[in-house]
């Protein structure tokens, strides 16, 4: 079931994607040659006017082929032949349609929660919130723990000293709080503790809570940052919160690069920098859920790093392009063809290198990083 969530997800963002170049092309009379899905042996075609729909049988990419934008023509339906802001519009139409799909999923998930959800900012710290929606923070114990209390059990009996506690008796919980109130019932009785370190490997303790109901683990705080949409804000709700997330993620990813050069940890950015592997993966887990609701969000999430992605202002990406049209904008002049051709081959080989990484990185990181699902899945 997994791989037909994957193709779905892939699908639906290729297609959004695509449809954004196409329709930008159309809407400035440029024409579309072909408008596929997929790469490799075709399996379907069908020339609509003066374009060819295709479905190919590798269902991880697609294109449009559009006249005259990887090599220059004469005609009024040419790309090349457009004024730059129109060239720009064609070929940011791609992000824009993966930023309007974003909206639309997050719309989706906001509309089954309430219109409200919850960022975990023990990381970041709370002083600084978001741009759009109503702030609450709140703080509650988590189940990741940091120290052991001297001469308390769960010292005494040898335990990690820092990890996530998975389970105890066999229960999982929710938070801190649940576990405190489990073990804080039980002075002087055997629990079970399973806890996990960090890189997924589990150990299990018997021990016995102490006369006062502690086994001296001491559990580290959440800080949390609930955000609600109401009132207007609500109907463009998707946006919003899609717009939160991407300022959320890009906040986090400076701080975990900052923490892994400072502490010279730099192996954390393994799980960080991800390909299409680790996606499946992820796509595979969230599937176990068997919420809709979850995969929506998850596709949401995808459709929101691709439109980021996309933007950078590399070569090979689309991004490239726009910078290319920006600076003939600024300085009134194209940059001569074989230039821009040799600029965007130069970056699509080290895009690929860099791609080749990702994936080779996913593979090493597979059985580790199902091993750390699994103990998320637990809690």
């Amino acid at each position: 079931m997994a791989i037909v969530w994957f193709i779905v997800i892939v699908s639906v963002l290729i297609v959004a994607h695509e449809l954004g170049h196409f329709l930008f092309a159309r809407l400035f009379k440029i024409r579309v040659e072909q408008f596929a899905i997929g790469f490799g042996p075709k399996l379907w075609s069908k020339k609509f006017g003066e374009t060819e729909f295709m479905l190919n049988l590798i269902p991880l990419g697609g294109y449009v082929s559009i006249y005259g934008q990887d090599e220059p023509q004469k005609g009024k339906d040419s790309f090349s032949a457009k004024p730059v802001w129109q060239r720009f519009l064609v070929v940011a139409g791609g992000a824009i349609f993966n930023f309007l799909l974003t909206g639309l999923l997050f719309y989706i998930v906001l509309f089954r929660s309430g219109f409200s959800e919850s960022f975990d900012f023990s990381f970041l710290g709370t002083e600084k919130g978001f741009l759009f929606g109503t702030q609450e923070i709140t703080s509650e114990r988590g189940l990741v723990y940091s120290g052991l209390t001297e001469e308390y059990p769960a010292e005494a009996v040898g335990m990690i000293d820092q990890g996530i506690v998975v389970s105890i008796d066999g229960i999982t919980f929710n938070n801190g709080d649940e576990l405190a109130e489990y073990v804080n019932a039980r002075p002087n009785q055997m629990v079970s503790v399973k806890v996990s370190d960090f890189d997924g490997n589990e150990s299990e303790y018997e021990l016995t809570i102490s006369n006062d109901g502690y086994m001296g683990v001491q559990l580290l705080g959440v800080s949390l940052i609930k955000v609600s949409y109401n009132g207007l804000d609500r109907i463009f709700s998707g946006f919003l919160h899609g717009a939160n997330y991407l300022s959320y993620q890009l906040r986090m990813l400076s701080r975990i690069i900052t923490f892994a050069v400072e502490s010279k940890q730099l192996n954390i950015l393994s799980d960080v920098f991800t390909g299409p592997v680790a996606v499946y993966q992820t796509v595979e887990q969230v599937s176990k859920q068997q919420d809709v609701i979850e995969i929506v969000k998850l596709a949401a999430f995808i459709s929101l790093n691709l439109f980021f992605v996309n933007l950078l202002p590399l070569p090979a990406l689309d991004g490239g392009y726009l910078l290319l049209y920006v600076i003939e904008a600024v300085f009134k002049k194209k940059l001569p063809y074989k230039t821009q051709q040799t600029i965007m081959a130069i970056g699509f080989i080290i895009l690929m290198i860099v791609s080749g990484l990702f994936i080779i990185n996913d593979i090493i990181r597979f059985s580790q990083r199902q091993q750390m699902f699994e103990i998320e899945a637990e809690l």
